[in-house]
């Protein structure tokens, strides 16, 4: 009995090394996700999200959206991997291709790995995204989808 509490003990302690190690060290599995809520009458089908690492000072929303080093990570059914980069993470979440929100997550640390959670949903003045990010570099906010001005350069 003694025997089987060490083993599980040891078990235990060499499973928490390794998600220590995957999440502070070096990145042994990708643990990002993406999850995406919607509020009728809305459809999850229409949304996309992209994803690109970036170090370039956008002048303006139009300047962003002309962008085309972007990667889907969520096409309206499938979710992707999103690449472990760390600074400055741009992402646009879209809506029919006609509404969109541009936003940065800043990460310090490439192997910090984060829970996106999407929720889309309307107003009386239109649509709106609460992003909310889970993990060591965390956000929350509310953002009003804006119209999109010019059409979306994509290779998708």
């Amino acid at each position: 009995m003694k025997r089987i509490i060490i083993i599980g003990f040891f078990l235990a302690a060499c499973i928490y090394i390794l998600f220590f190690i995957n999440r502070e060290i070096v990145v042994l599995w990708k643990l990002n996700s993406i999850t995406i809520r919607v509020e009728a009458p809305l459809l999850k089908e229409k949304i996309t999200v992209e994803y690109a690492m970036s170090t370039k000072f956008y002048k303006d929303d139009i300047d962003f959206l002309k962008n085309t080093d972007y990667v889907l990570v969520f096409d309206g059914i499938d979710t992707k991997a999103i690449p472990h980069n760390y600074g400055e993470n741009d992402f646009i979440i879209s809506y029919e291709n006609q509404y969109y929100v541009p936003f940065r997550h800043f990460k310090t640390k490439r192997q910090h790995q984060h829970d996106y959670i999407f929720y889309l949903y309307e107003k009386e003045d239109g649509l709106y995204v609460r992003i909310m990010i889970d993990g060591p570099d965390e956000m929350n906010f509310e953002a009003k989808m804006i119209a999109i001005p010019i059409k979306k350069t994509s290779i998708h």
